[in-house]
């Protein structure tokens, strides 16, 4: 197997795992500040986000590195796995945009006053721009290809 794979492999694992992490600490927190769980588009998305993720990374996983498919499974399932790779990230982005969107409107809704340029604005603003223009250019990179790398 190639390195480059065995890194792909890798990294997905770490990000699932910590995806993971960050739900379960989601909850922790809002059960310790009794904040209702699963209350918005953003939680509920984030799940099913994370779940598709989790098949994704299982899928790959067994197709393509333990037990492992045959030449032609492989071939047959990269163009998909990439295309359904794809949509999970892109998903994940627009519910990244949703997340800096919801902690945007608990700031205004706080009881502190938030001026409409103040410093907090600015910075959520910023890096949920920051976040879809990575989100675009991963895409358009993965689409510059022109063909499914094996």
């Amino acid at each position: 197997m190639e390195v480059k794979k065995l890194i792909h492999l890798g990294l997905h694992a770490v990000a699932l795992i910590l995806g993971i992490i960050g739900i379960s600490a989601t909850f922790k927190y809002h059960n310790e500040s009794s904040i209702p769980n699963l209350y918005s588009l953003h939680s509920w998305l984030g799940i099913g986000i994370i779940v598709l993720y989790g098949i994704q990374w299982i899928c790959g996983f067994v197709i393509f590195f333990y037990p492992g498919g045959s030449k032609g499974l492989r071939a047959d399932s990269l163009p998909w796995h990439v295309v359904f790779g794809m949509l999970v990230y892109m998903l994940a982005v627009a519910n990244a945009a949703l997340g800096f969107m919801e902690k945007l409107t608990f700031l205004e809704n706080s009881r502190l006053p938030l001026p409409k340029y103040g410093s907090e604005a600015f910075l959520v603003n910023f890096t949920a721009v920051i976040t879809i223009l990575y989100g675009v250019f991963v895409a358009l990179s993965v689409a510059s290809q022109g063909k499914f790398s094996k």
